[in-house]
């Protein structure tokens, strides 16, 4: 069936929703500034390798997410934008402030907690908004795909670093390197930290500027388009209103939201966080990993490969196949079978540790991380009331920092234990065993967990509702999350919604 022109206008408004919050995606990634600049940094500070992770440790607090899912849950998309572009752009401005004149690792790391924080809040304020406006049978999809684009952004990051700097900051980390060990106290030594210091700077400088604009181009105009695309909708539904629909959106209307504090009293909120804690934490830290791993098996010019297939294929197909999957089995079960691939993954790295079985690592720890975390937001939006999207997403994701400290430390400390004193990087199975063990028994219990809930606790569709009228009868679809955002400027078209049934076919009349 052709789609109608009101349809088609639809989907362009989403498409062009869709672009400008792959725009916001695009710059929010803030952790890759330190990932790409961190042996330099740690070269031009005179930093120990303590030192140098304690700016990680500590920046990881900024993963806390759950102001900013208030944030967006009582103020709405303009809000969490607005909120993120301050943060994000506060963090990267003070750390190149400071970068030359006052390199203290422990500020450094408050520092990256504004840029990570931030960051996140202009990813999910994209994801949140995007997430409400599009159909929940492509709630997935729109994860999938921004998230994708946020891992092509750092990919982007990176590019500047290498092109445009990395070459003369890693002539100087060498020559300070070369020159420390000859004589520690030369005064050049402070001339040439002071030089690479400047490099790093203007990197950051750089992403600072292009991340700040590109984010008040996104506060601005992602709001408009999204009311314009409410407006729209509004007065396509008044062309078909009723009085019975009328009257239903008046009674919604009249409905308060959930308190806050009931959403612990539901076993899918302990499962979310359970999922973040266990899975999604430690699919993170190996991420982390990758590329000491990688560089330890001599693979050579895979890393950026390495990260592409795990980010934008992982990513991006695991949100599409959580949508097309759920006409066969719920999303949740299917989040327990990619978290499932993380304990695989691990199991095989016992039995065949090498250089070949690299690639073996990326596609079972990868894609069960990168599909989860696209799957986990659309499962929440489908799941909980629309308006607490936000803030429900929010805590489970913060419960990812516990999980990334423990799982970072732990990774650390079995490189540091059983690499060779001459190797730079750790080797054979020693470096991995307590890992590959560990891993699958923890990533059982969010695997478990899911089925549990998808089994028992999960919420059913109700058989269709009839509403009678004195002439007609209205069938719809007793469908529990609206579609629309739902903040006080909008709570009208939140009645509409969660009055209607869908958005292809919104209110059916049949004769009596």
């Amino acid at each position: 069936m052709a789609a109608t022109k009101a349809q088609q206008s639809n989907m362009a408004m989403l498409v062009a929703l869709l672009l400008v919050g792959g725009l916001s995606a695009f710059v929010a990634n803030s952790p890759k500034i330190y990932s790409n600049m961190k042996k330099a940094w740690k070269a031009s500070a005179d930093w120990t390798a303590a030192e140098s992770g304690n700016v990680w440790a500590i920046g990881g607090i900024g993963l806390f997410l759950i102001p900013a899912g208030m944030v967006y849950d009582a103020l709405g998309t303009f809000g969490i934008l607005l909120y993120g572009a301050i943060i994000n752009t506060a963090g990267l401005a003070l750390k190149a402030l400071f970068l030359v004149s006052y390199p203290n690792a422990y500020l450094h790391g408050i520092f990256e907690i504004l840029g990570i924080h931030g960051g996140c809040a202009l990813n999910f304020g994209a994801i949140w908004t995007n997430g409400k406006a599009w159909p929940p049978k492509s709630s997935g999809l729109v994860s999938g795909v921004l998230l994708a684009i946020y891992s092509a952004g750092a990919m982007f990051m990176t590019f500047l670093w290498s092109h445009f700097f990395s070459a003369k900051a890693e002539d100087l980390t060498h020559k300070i390197s070369d020159l420390k060990k000859a004589d520690p106290k030369s005064p050049e030594l402070d001339k040439m930290r002071s030089e690479l210091g400047g490099i790093i700077q203007g990197y950051v400088w750089t992403w600072t500027i292009i991340s700040a604009v590109a984010a008040v181009v996104v506060t601005i105009v992602l709001p408009i388009l999204y009311n314009m695309y409410i407006a729209q909708k509004k007065a396509q539904e008044d062309a078909r209103k009723s009085v019975t629909i009328a009257q239903q959106r008046k009674s919604i209307l009249t409905t308060p939201p959930e308190p806050t504090w009931k959403v612990f009293t539901k076993i899918e909120a302990y499962m979310l966080m359970c999922v973040y804690l266990f899975g999604t934490a430690q699919g993170m830290a190996f991420g982390a990993a990758m590329k000491t791993v990688v560089s330890s098996y001599n693979v050579e010019g895979r890393n950026n490969s390495l990260d592409m297939a795990q980010q934008l294929v992982g990513r991006l197909g695991g949100g599409m196949l959580s949508d097309i999957l759920e006409a066969y089995i719920s999303r949740l079960q299917f989040i327990a079978i990619v978290t499932a691939f993380m304990g695989i993954g691990q199991e095989i790295g016992i039995v065949m540790l090498d250089g070949n079985f690299v690639w073996g690592v990326v596609i079972c720890i990868g894609f069960s991380y990168a599909s989860t975390y696209a799957a986990l937001p659309a499962y929440v939006r489908n799941t909980f009331d629309v308006r607490q999207f936000g803030l429900v997403t929010a805590i489970g994701y913060s419960c990812m920092i516990p999980g990334n400290f423990f799982y970072t430390k732990f990774t650390a400390a079995q490189f540091d234990k059983h690499k060779d004193p001459a190797a730079e990087f750790c080797m054979g199975d020693d470096c991995n065993k307590l890992w590959c063990l560990l891993g699958p028994i923890l990533s059982v219990i969010p695997a478990l967990f899911c089925l549990y809930v998808s089994f028992t606790a999960e919420r059913k569709p109700a058989p269709p509702a009839v509403v009678e009228d004195r002439k007609k009868h209205f069938k719809r679809s007793s469908i529990a999350v609206p579609e629309f955002h739902p903040h006080p400027e909008q709570d009208e078209i939140l009645a509409e919604a969660m009055a209607a049934d869908n958005e292809e076919e919104p209110l059916l009349a049949t004769k009596a």
